[in-house]
């Protein structure tokens, strides 16, 4: 008795001690995604500024997780890793560019695992309920910024007298967030945007919209509008909310408006052209295999003096090459056809949403912010799709 008396505890305590530790990986996470760039402003010792403590916390925190068993994107993760060994040995060690295929790869691995914690813990509206508390606190920290320091760069000069040097646009009047940029945060708010109306929190939804309307960004609101456009209910709410916003904000969206109609003139628009086509000097140079993943920044610094194209899938295709691209394109297609033909309610309407709007942000909001590679944009969507997946497979083994 006493024997098993011992065993129930050790398993009590070795299943505490697991429990425990998910909570821990699920609290960095929304550490990470709720503090967003204020993270940066204490960056590791020896890294780059773009790279903080606690955002290494929780890839160290969750990568042991993925190799507890054998996981269907460890392929991905190769191709990524050849890709690294390949720029490394046609140009040379770049420190800051093996560093970045190494957090390419936990970013990948990290939102796997926060998926699959996500579905061991949580159901459905659970898991929809976890990630719109974190976009909530984000919502509601980018609303003090925006409300205490209307002009971005009084807030950058307010960090500088503390010692905390960061250098960032200096947006007028736009909400910018934990993330600090309008154009990122108004395309990753589409996320909770989408969350809210399927969990039918109408007040939410309200709010995320404002923030994005507030945002002023081009590429994020027409991404907002092609989503809404899709659902047709929820155009009359943009009207009328965008109307109301007008009346406080009248310059900033005949601004809007002019950047908008003249984007041909637009400094910003002329320079992503501008890197645009050079980017392709790149591509034509190593077409097959590229330069090697994030091997192009400090080439195209070096050759141009300025920092690498916007466009997500001209990095993709400039890193890679067209034949890697070409099979992630396949497998993303194999998957794609895989999970239509498996899903089921109450996942399917969530599902079809996060893919349309997975679409967009691959086909155009990234054409104007690298936002592929963004971590606070990759990994909630990595978690998200990883935790439908999950799901789904376990309700077709239990049918």
């Amino acid at each position: 008795m006493a024997e098993i008396a011992l065993f129930r505890i050790r398993n009590h305590a070795v299943f505490s001690l697991s429990k425990n530790y998910k909570s821990l990986i699920l609290f960095f996470f929304a550490l990470f995604l709720i503090l967003g760039q204020f993270l940066r402003l204490i960056p590791l010792p020896y890294f780059p500024s773009h790279f903080s403590l606690a955002e290494a916390l929780l890839y160290f925190t969750a990568l042991p997780l993925y190799f507890c068993k054998l996981r269907k994107s460890i392929w991905l993760l190769l191709g990524i890793g050849l890709s690294v060994l390949y720029g490394t040995l046609i140009h040379g060690m770049d420190f800051t560019s093996v560093l970045y295929g190494f957090k390419l790869l936990a970013m990948i691995m990290t939102g796997v695992v926060i998926g699959d914690v996500l579905f061991q813990r949580y159901s459905l509206e659970q898991c929809l309920d976890f990630f719109l508390r974190i976009f909530s606190i984000i919502l509601l920290l980018g609303a003090i910024l925006f409300f205490v320091f209307p002009r971005a760069h009084l807030f950058f000069a307010f960090l500088d007298q503390y010692g905390i040097h960061f250098l960032g646009d200096p947006h007028e009047h736009r909400f910018i967030s934990p993330f600090f940029d309008p154009n990122y945060y108004a395309a990753i708010a589409c996320i909770p945007l989408i969350l809210t109306w399927i969990r039918k929190k109408r007040l939410l939804f309200l709010l995320f919209l404002a923030s994005i309307l507030l945002t002023f960004s081009r590429s994020g609101i027409a991404t907002c509008l092609v989503l809404l456009l899709l659902q047709m209910r929820k155009l009359p709410v943009l009207l009328i909310l965008g109307i109301f916003i007008s009346c406080f904000y009248f310059h900033e969206l005949m601004v809007f408006f002019e950047r908008l109609i003249h984007f041909t003139e637009d400094e910003s628009a002329i320079a992503r052209l501008d890197t645009f086509r050079a980017g392709f000097q790149f591509f034509w140079q190593h077409p097959f295999f590229g330069v090697g993943y994030h091997y192009l920044a400090p080439l195209f610094v070096w050759e141009f003096g300025r920092l690498a194209p916007d466009s997500s899938l001209l990095i993709t295709l400039i890193d890679f090459g067209l034949i890697p691209t070409l099979l992630f394109a396949f497998y993303g297609i194999y998957w794609s056809i895989r999970q239509f033909q498996k899903i089921r309610s109450p996942y399917r309407a969530l599902f079809f949403w996060l893919y349309i709007y997975l679409l967009l942000t691959i086909f155009f909001t990234s054409q104007f912010n690298n936002l592929l590679y963004y971590q606070y944009w990759l990994i909630p969507m990595i978690a998200l799709f990883t935790f439908l997946t999950r799901s789904q497979d376990e309700s077709s083994s239990r049918s």
